[in-house]
């Protein structure tokens, strides 16, 4: 609710910035003609209840709660993340490739955070997959340890993503599939502020040549604060 009331507060500053470039315009040229006046005053009223809208939504952003943060068990995430997913899943005949590590050690975070987190990632690649005419559709999801870090693999066969554009997906409002999609452009942003949040990094692996593959790490259990 919070991304949805800061995405809307973000598309309507456009247009009232710009009734605000339009009204001091109007105050300039109005000096001059007089007969300008009733349309200055529509503007300001268009104006004023746009800004008065803007701090209505302001307002009504509800709260950041607070949640425990807990030793969690990656693998147990993942598999309740994959199974959210399972309808998309099978209506897109998608083929789960899944590599656990067993003996994967626990992070510290926010269980429906994190749970989340992982579940965007699949639909993601579960939107990659379905735009295309892609015969072979396979996700891969595996979890390891490395480099002192947990870390999370999701590997999809869709079209991938750009080397170029691998750093601006992560940027709010900005998405590379089509209009007609409805996209708006805050899944990855998100990911990025719950893996940030949880003191980790994700990353586009530009390696993988098919498809795209994403690189989540997260600190394994410490006594660190969120």
């Amino acid at each position: 609710m919070r991304e949805t009331f800061n995405g809307a507060i973000h598309e309507l500053e456009q247009p009232v910035n710009l009734l605000d470039a339009a009204v001091s315009m109007l105050e300039h040229r109005h000096k001059a003609n007089p007969d300008l006046a009733p349309l200055l005053a529509a503007l300001r009223e268009a104006r004023d209840q746009g800004r008065s809208s803007l701090d209505k939504l302001g307002a009504a952003i509800p709260d950041s709660l607070a949640q425990a943060a807990l030793p969690l068990n990656l693998n147990q995430l993942l598999r309740d993340a994959i199974t959210l997913s399972t309808p998309q899943l099978l209506a897109q005949g998608i083929v789960i490739d899944w590599q656990p590590q067993p003996d994967l050690p626990t992070v510290t975070g926010q269980a429906s955070r994190l749970c989340g987190m992982l579940k965007q990632l699949i639909d993601n690649a579960i939107d990659a997959m379905s735009l295309g005419h892609i015969e072979q559709r396979e996700l891969c999801i595996a979890t390891q340890v490395s480099n002192g870090m947990a870390r999370i693999d999701i590997i999809d066969s869709g079209p991938g993503i750009p080397a170029d554009l691998a750093v601006k997906v992560f940027e709010p409002f900005f998405s590379t599939k089509p209009a007609t999609s409805g996209c708006r452009g805050m899944g990855l942003p998100m990911v990025h502020e719950v893996v940030v949040q949880h003191h980790g990094s994700v990353h586009i692996d530009l390696a993988t040549r098919h498809g795209c593959h994403i690189v989540v790490e997260l600190p394994i259990s410490g006594p660190r604060s969120l």
